[in-house]
C-alpha cells in the first residue's frame, strides 16, 4: 500500500538486492542475464526491500525505470502499489492465472516471450529495454 501520495513520474521505491543471474518467483528482470532478488535484508523495512510487495497489475499504477518503480499516474495514500510483470520479465520463473479485474487482463502472466504482438504493442512504453532487444533476439533464431 502506498504509505503516501503520488504524483505521475515520482519516485515510488527502488530496487535493491542482490544481483543473480537465475530467475525465481521473487526476482526482478533488469538485464537479459541479470535479475534482482527480493530475498530479506538485515537494513530493509519488515526485512524485505519494499519493491517484493508490489502486485501484479495489466493496468499497473507503477512501472519499472532503470532501478527504480516510478508513478505512471496519480497514486493515492492507501492504494495498492502494481506493476505489470511481463513488462520486466521475458519468462516468469513461476507464471500464474492473473485475477486483476482491468478491462485489458490478459489472464496468463508467462512472460513477455509469450505475448502477442497486440498484447507487446499494449505493453508500449511500459516495456524494459532489456525485453525489446530480447524480442529481436528471439525473433531471429525463429
Amino acid at each position: 500500500m502506498a504509505a503516501r501520495d503520488f504524483a505521475p513520474g515520482d519516485l515510488v521505491v527502488a530496487i535493491t538486492g542482490r544481483e543473480v543471474r537465475v530467475p525465481t518467483r521473487y526476482t526482478l528482470q533488469l538485464a537479459p542475464s541479470l535479475h534482482v532478488d527480493a530475498e530479506p535484508q538485515p537494513d530493509a523495512v519488515g526485512g524485505y526491500p519494499e519493491w517484493r510487495f508490489l502486485n501484479h497489475s495489466c493496468d499497473p499504477n507503477t512501472m519499472v525505470r532503470g532501478k527504480t518503480f516510478v508513478a505512471r499516474r496519480a497514486i493515492r495514500r492507501g492504494d495498492e502499489l502494481t506493476f505489470d510483470y511481463e513488462s520486466t520479465e521475458w519468462d516468469m520463473a513461476t507464471p500464474f492465472s492473473c485475477e486483476c479485474g482491468s478491462r485489458n487482463c490478459r489472464r496468463m502472466i508467462r512472460g513477455y516471450r509469450h505475448l502477442s504482438a497486440k498484447a507487446r504493442a499494449q505493453l508500449g512504453a511500459l516495456t524494459a529495454p532489456h525485453l525489446l532487444t530480447l524480442a529481436v533476439h528471439d525473433s531471429a533464431a525463429s
